[in-house]
């Protein structure tokens, strides 16, 4: 989705149009929240404004009950990316494309404020449904294809122990 991907480049690059940079660029007239009045750095407009803190809790739990695994995400996990070792790869591209619906639905509802948070991320998921069903089909394929190699690969060497024992007699 290009889309998704310019947000997160805008934000990687520290360009995503905050008060700081509209400040900057003459285009407010001060730096701080419109909400809360703290600095309106990226990190803060993402994830340390409270009500959007609640929001990635929401976020977490639709992340549970699709995937069944919990996780925690920290304020470097939401603004870079969620990571963790290389077997989960397809959970860590669903929970990434995750957090990139989250940060669009959030740079909407600072801006427009007109729908609840919740309920706007739960529309942008339901418009991306199929899309996010193919990444949780290839989740189960996947651990389903782990779980196979596995018990094949412990019958083998069972089998392999077993014609050993027989050479050694």
């Amino acid at each position: 989705e290009e889309r998704l991907r310019l947000l997160h480049w805008k934000i990687l690059h520290n360009i995503y149009p905050t008060n700081i940079l509209l400040h900057k660029m003459g285009l407010r007239d001060n730096n701080r929240c419109s909400y809360c009045l703290n600095t309106d750095y990226i990190e803060h407009f993402f994830y340390q404004w409270g009500q959007i803190k609640r929001f990635w809790t929401h976020c977490i739990s639709y992340i549970y009950k699709r995937t069944n695994q919990q996780i925690l995400l920290t304020e470097t996990e939401v603004l870079f990316g969620y990571r963790t070792d290389q077997t989960k790869l397809l959970f860590v591209r669903f929970v990434n494309h995750v957090i990139l619906i989250a940060k669009m639905v959030i740079s909407k509802f600072r801006y427009w404020h007109y729908i609840e948070i919740c309920t706007l991320f739960d529309f942008e998921i339901e418009a991306r449904k199929k899309y996010l069903n193919v990444w949780k089909n290839m989740f189960a394929t996947v651990l389903l294809l782990y779980m196979y190699i596995d018990v094949y690969w412990w019958s083998h060497k069972m089998s392999n122990k077993n014609v050993e024992k027989n050479k050694i007699n």
